[in-house]
């Protein structure tokens, strides 16, 4: 028997109601389950009690949504919500949807954007850092406060984050890296070397005070701003839309790579959702999936964000189909085999070194070479050839086969060197297409080369101030950069100003989110001490965008930013984003669709693996077809080749 509830009353249904429930595996799609569209008479009582008198001319005849529950043989098929989708005077048409297809279809139909909803706010708090205070003193370092970070030290506490180490609050929700924005060339959370009036040199956050009157210019001191982590955001969407995702659900957490994901700020005091782009909440989640593969349940109003590589893990979830009626190739198109697991894939268009990512211009007129397997046979060999020889080289990217790829540069890399390229290239799948079938919105930060600047105490009858000593610059050192707007726009824009051409109103914001790692790693900087020779070193917060492996003539070999980087190409040896999207011991082939009908007493979990026929194959979606009797027991599925 099928009976169906909107907002909690009985409808009646039409007599020779046929309808199809697609019922989806949240692994391909941001779906579960739906119906197409189907009658329900309003000129039956009860249903007119839950649509009103539509036969009315003063009716609403406009399309709304409304509470919905699918029972079939007394197993509920479908639990989220009932749209309206056309109205007459003696019906309305109806699509239901599941509890994940209701919520993407509000955020995209009624806009709800993320950089809209109320996030909390982040704001820099100065606080008294020990030895602070009065003439000469250290200054302060600064803590969050807002609604949504509880444990803020406040105005009055006491904020003790070491030199030299990125500053983070307990929780691990947000990092402060020395980031630049290149649309104004300001950097926030600058970092610096002071000497006190004891000789001692520190270094770390801008926090020291310099002298007011020479240095009234200087925003440094409140430039500072926070990096919120991407595990922390995807929970803050997830509430401010009416779920709960706990740390232990959430694999952008649960996940050791994904959790060190932060996007770059250099915004100080905003609201949280200032930081992120205009997206709809669905196309969030979407660009999350797409990005760093995790499949989004939802459960009533729970969330769980699940890596793939955790996805099909468990052996037991392989369920067999034993009663095939037919089964058949399927005719597809690209954006049905647009997995990501197993698609090209390419970063969207931002703004990066050139070596990270080869231009077009570059890789058309190149020689390919991929005779050695590695850096070391690369450097052998290159070390066999005279600089006649090498010079002939400067057109060719070797390509080796443990997927790194290098240039030869004379004067780039302060001197002749093999460096490693192509870091943010494509993941290509398939080589037969031009294009990359998903683009990946989540995108890398560029470096920026900055130099630290040096202050020195100056002691004035007891007391004294801090000058900026430039003729004691150190060397320099990448920091992140990213193109962003200024300040936030707290007050509202005058409509008359505007008008007037005296104020240009709202900026567009990026269509694209910048992304780092916090690299767990710190840079030796260098600057030259007061005696000859002496030489002072500091360690220098270092984030992870790509690893670059540089071999220098006269064989010395380093890489830059060892350890995880966002590269979506496959390295032996590393981790990158593209591995880790791609983790998981099922290999599944979306090139290849194959339909199954099939006799089964209950309807499958989509989620799992199939057995048909002593072939394992994963599941796109199931389509069941119920009347007003129950449910039909031909069952029409979906299923792509699995591998394990």
């Amino acid at each position: 028997m099928t009976e169906l509830s909107i907002n909690g009353k009985p409808v009646a249904l039409k007599e020779g109601l046929s309808l199809k429930i697609t019922v989806a595996n949240p692994f391909f799609t941001d779906s579960d389950s739906f119906s197409y569209d189907f009658e329900i008479p309003v000129t039956d009582a009860r249903n007119s009690d839950i649509f009103g008198q539509l036969n009315r001319m003063d009716s609403n005849k406009e399309p709304d949504e409304y509470a919905a529950r699918l029972t079939v043989d007394n197993v509920v098929l479908l639990d989220g919500s009932a749209v309206v989708t056309a109205v007459t005077d003696s019906s309305v048409k109806v699509q239901l949807l599941g509890d994940r297809t209701a919520y993407n279809y509000e955020s995209a139909t009624d806009g709800i954007y993320v950089d809209e909803l109320s996030l909390g706010a982040i704001r820099t708090e100065d606080v008294t850092a020990p030895g602070a205070g009065g003439s000469g003193g250290n200054g302060s370092w600064g803590s969050t406060s807002g609604d949504r970070n509880p444990g803020s030290t406040g105005d009055t506490g006491t904020d003790t984050a070491p030199e030299g180490v990125t500053y983070h609050d307990p929780e691990g929700r947000w990092v402060r890296y020395p980031v630049m924005n290149t649309n104004t060339d300001r950097i926030a959370n600058d970092y610096l070397f002071y000497q006190d009036k004891s000789g001692t040199v520190h270094y770390g956050m801008v926090n020291v005070r310099p002298d007011p009157a020479a240095h009234e210019t200087d925003s440094r001191m409140s430039y500072r701003t926070i990096q919120p982590k991407l595990w922390w955001i995807c929970q803050l969407v997830a509430e401010a839309t009416g779920c709960t995702l706990s740390k232990e659900d959430n694999g952008m957490y649960t996940d050791t790579f994904l959790r060190k994901i932060f996007i770059a700020n250099t915004v100080p005091n905003c609201p949280v959702a200032y930081v992120l782009p205009h997206w709809t909440v669905a196309e969030f989640w979407q660009y999350v999936r797409e990005a760093f593969g995790v499949v989004a349940h939802k459960s009533g109003d729970t969330m769980k964000l699940v890596p793939r590589s955790a996805f099909y893990a468990d052996d037991s979830t392989i369920q067999s189909i034993g009663r095939v009626i037919d089964e058949y190739s399927c005719d597809m198109d690209d954006e049905e085999a647009a997995d990501v697991s197993t698609s090209n894939v390419a970063f969207a268009s931002f703004e990066h070194d050139p070596c990270d990512l080869l231009d077009s211009s570059v890789t058309e007129v190149a020689n390919i070479d991929e005779s050695h397997a590695s850096l070391m046979e690369l450097r052998f060999w290159w070390s066999t050839l005279s600089d006649q020889q090498k010079a002939g080289y400067k057109g060719t990217i070797f390509k080796c086969r443990d997927g790194r790829e290098y240039i030869y540069f004379s004067e780039r890399f302060e001197r002749p060197a093999l460096v490693q390229v192509n870091q943010f290239a494509p993941r290509v799948t398939d080589s037969g297409r031009d294009a990359s079938e998903i683009s990946l919105k989540f995108v890398p930060c560029s470096y920026h080369e900055h130099q630290i600047d040096v202050a020195c105490y100056v002691d004035q009858r007891g007391g004294g101030y801090y000058v900026y000593a430039s003729e004691k610059a150190p060397g320099t050192h990448d920091i992140l950069a990213r193109p962003d707007r200024d300040q936030y726009r707290y007050v509202a824009p005058s409509l008359e100003d505007i008008i007037d051409g005296e104020d240009s109103g709202p900026e567009t914001k990026d269509d694209v989110a910048y992304i780092a790692l916090e690299g767990g790693m710190v840079a030796a900087v260098a600057k030259a001490g007061d005696a000859p020779g002496e030489w002072l070193t500091v360690d220098y917060p270092d984030p992870s965008l790509r690893e670059r492996w540089i071999c220098y003539e006269g064989g010395d070999v380093s890489c830059e930013h060892r350890g995880d980087s966002l590269g979506l190409l496959l390295h032996k040896g590393s981790h990158n984003l593209g591995e880790n999207a791609l983790g998981g011991r099922v290999s599944i082939y979306t090139k290849a669709k194959m339909c199954v009908r099939f006799i089964q007493d209950t309807i499958p979990d989509p989620t799992h693996l199939f057995n048909i026929r002593n072939r394992l194959y994963a599941c796109e979606r199931l389509e069941v077809t119920v009347d007003s009797e129950g449910r039909q027991p031909v069952i029409t599925g979906y299923f792509f080749p699995a591998f394990l």
